[in-house]
């Protein structure tokens, strides 16, 4: 920078000199630099002043030029390092331009000097988290440090850098006392601090919830949801809830759930659940009919649950608490469809309808099918008892009373196969010829034990 001719500049004019360039280094940094430059070429001894570094500091920071001003106020800083404001200054600026090992070095100086430096114990801490490899502890001590200073209020920005912090080191739970302190007063936070400290206590609930400490979990969910209401954070309350067993408060949050996001699958799968496990009182028909178009809605083709086969499967027995069998064998079909034949129960509700319709043929093809589907269907009594009397319709006593048998097997104490297998036996002696006096009536009703099941949607 060309230094200004100042033919009058000597030694009665100096402090003159000095005083205009420091009261124009704010309004007119330009002609303050020139001054001091001038200055320097004549009376070389301000080259070892750090007030005047600082000054030249100044105007070069006025003048956006970070560079020169750094230079001039860590050349401040050398000379005096308990000039507060030039070695911050030097930190700052360093900080700004990604000198990070620079930036902790001034401002450490600066706390060597005061170390109690509101400025300097945040910018420290504010360095430290901005490194390319944080040094967290360091931040974590500076902002401790900051944070017992007296103060009639939060300092919002502290805790909020200490809440982050915690997060990034995986230490959540140290900001608790923050999270205490600054509770009162979160409607001062702004978004982003309010979403660290939201983050913060979702972490600390869920791995409460994975312990199986519900009710510490469920203040936290509850907190979370003071700060950043969302579809996933109304979801992991509800879950909460559900865990607790406490479906009926779950129930209502599912649903802020879903009024955050109409299409949120998990809330969507977890709340049809919960209705359609509504077993007494005047709630089961209203919340059926909600399971029901909450779930038609989801399932239609082009949503994301349209192949979802709990979903599926919950709209069907939706539809069978309704009595709707058409639209609950359509749906049902669809369940097999989309679990490629894997889904037993419903191949077997599939098979009570068929039979109800005395259907006997279509029975017992989706009776092997969910026989054949998943080995827990090997051992219910449902399955056999109803194939038992698929085939009894169909005049073979011989494959019905296997069936029987099997299902007696199972369940030596249900009435249905005890009087079933105890008749046919009478009437069928396989290989003797002979013949009894009891029979099973043809037509018997089908035993429906695969049906009357809540959804199996996944409200955790």
């Amino acid at each position: 920078m060309a230094s200004l001719a100042l033919p009058e500049l000597n030694h009665e004019t100096l402090k003159e000199h000095l005083a205009k360039a420091e009261s124009l280094k704010s309004t007119d940094p330009t002609t303050a630099l020139s001054i001091l430059t001038a200055i320097l070429q004549t009376f070389q001894q301000f080259d070892t002043e750090a007030t005047f570094h600082a000054a030249v500091g100044a105007c070069h920071f006025n003048l956006s030029n970070k560079s020169l001003a750094l230079v001039s106020f860590s050349k401040a800083g050398e000379l005096d390092p308990t000039n507060i404001a030039a070695c911050t200054n030097a930190g700052s600026l360093a900080k700004s331009l990604e000198q990070f090992d620079n930036a902790v070095h001034w401002f450490t100086i600066v706390l060597q000097t005061d170390p109690k430096n509101s400025t300097a114990l945040m910018q420290l801490a504010a360095t430290c988290l901005a490194m390319p490899q944080p040094n967290y502890d360091q931040a974590l001590s500076s902002l401790n440090t900051l944070l017992s200073l007296p103060s009639d209020q939060p300092n919002f920005r502290a805790h909020e850098l200490k809440a982050f912090a915690a997060y990034k080191s995986n230490t959540s739970i140290s900001m608790l006392d923050d999270w205490k302190t600054v509770k009162p007063f979160h409607a001062q936070l702004n978004a982003t601090q309010k979403q660290i400290f939201a983050v913060n206590l979702s972490t600390l609930s869920m791995g409460l919830m994975k312990n199986k400490e519900y009710e510490s979990a469920l203040a936290l969910h509850l907190d979370v949801n003071l700060l950043t209401p969302s579809a996933n954070n109304y979801f992991n309350h509800a879950a909460c809830l559900v865990k607790m067993q406490r479906a009926n408060e779950a129930i209502p949050v599912f649903r802020l759930s879903l009024n955050e996001d109409p299409q949120f699958v998990k809330a969507t799968l977890g709340l049809s659940s919960l209705l359609l496990m509504t077993k007494v009182g005047d709630d089961v028909a209203r919340h059926t009919a909600e399971a029901k178009d909450l779930l038609v809605a989801a399932t239609a083709e082009g949503q994301a649950l349209a192949t979802h086969v709990d979903a599926l499967f919950n709209l069907s027995v939706a539809f069978m608490n309704l009595n709707q069998e058409k639209e609950a064998h359509g749906t049902l079909l669809r369940v097999v469809k989309c679990s490629n034949g894997t889904h037993w129960k419903a191949a077997a509700l599939v098979a009570n309808i068929e039979i109800n319709q005395k259907h006997w043929g279509k029975g017992i093809d989706m009776l092997e099918q969910a026989r054949n589907s998943s080995n827990a269907a090997q051992a219910d009594f449902s399955v056999h008892f109803n194939l038992g009397i698929c085939h009894l319709n169909l005049d073979d006593p011989v494959k019905a009373l296997k069936h029987f048998e099997i299902a007696h097997s199972i369940d030596p104490l249900n009435p249905n196969g005890i009087q079933a297998k105890e008749l046919l036996s009478a009437t069928t002696t396989v290989g003797s010829g002979g013949s009894g006096s009891g029979s099973v009536e043809s037509g018997s009703g089908s035993e429906s034990g695969a049906g009357g099941e809540g959804g199996e949607g996944n409200a955790t």
